[in-house]
């Protein structure tokens, strides 16, 4: 899969907050960019729930993520004929920072209410100390998700982030 110019095999949805459009964005992505490998580590298990909801010819292969183990070897075992989608819980787990560490591009929908921009400065927090631990600089990119189509002023969360990124 090519996303703004990187080659990515591993894409993990992920955010500390829960209801932010996890889920929703994995569904979404998994359709469009034609992935059938999905990773579901939220506790709530709706990219499961989803899946049996779907006809037999067009469901996802769920892989088995009983351990942050099985996790890694999964995950090591992407290449680009065998792309894998990880949709993370909405909370800090071992499962999530193995998830977001071994992953190639980690994106993290939010919006531009007030508790979204709380949400994004601990998840950034969470991502500090994964960077920290592996020695290697874990980037998220946000997708803004959840907003209303008249909006037209980002300035908030634009300057949210930004002092996120560089505090």
């Amino acid at each position: 899969m090519y996303l703004g110019g990187c080659v990515s095999y591993t894409l993990a949805i992920a955010h500390n907050k829960g209801g932010t459009g996890k889920t929703t964005t994995a569904v979404q992505l998994t359709d469009a960019l034609g992935i059938q490998r999905i990773a579901d580590i939220d506790i709530h298990k709706g990219l499961s729930v989803i899946n049996n909801l779907r006809p037999n010819n067009k469901k996802w292969e769920i892989i088995d993520t009983s351990s942050k183990e099985k996790l890694a070897e999964s995950i090591n075992d992407v290449n680009k004929d065998n792309l894998l989608l990880i949709d993370c819980g909405g909370f800090d787990s071992e499962m999530t920072r193995v998830a977001i560490t071994l992953a190639d591009l980690v994106i993290t929908p939010a919006n531009d209410d007030i508790t979204e921009q709380l949400g994004l400065d601990s998840f950034n927090r969470t991502l500090n100390d994964i960077s920290n631990i592996t020695n290697n600089q874990i980037i998220a990119h946000v997708l803004m998700t959840r907003t209303h189509p008249s909006r037209k002023n980002f300035e908030a969360i634009t300057n949210a982030i930004i002092e996120v990124r560089t505090s």
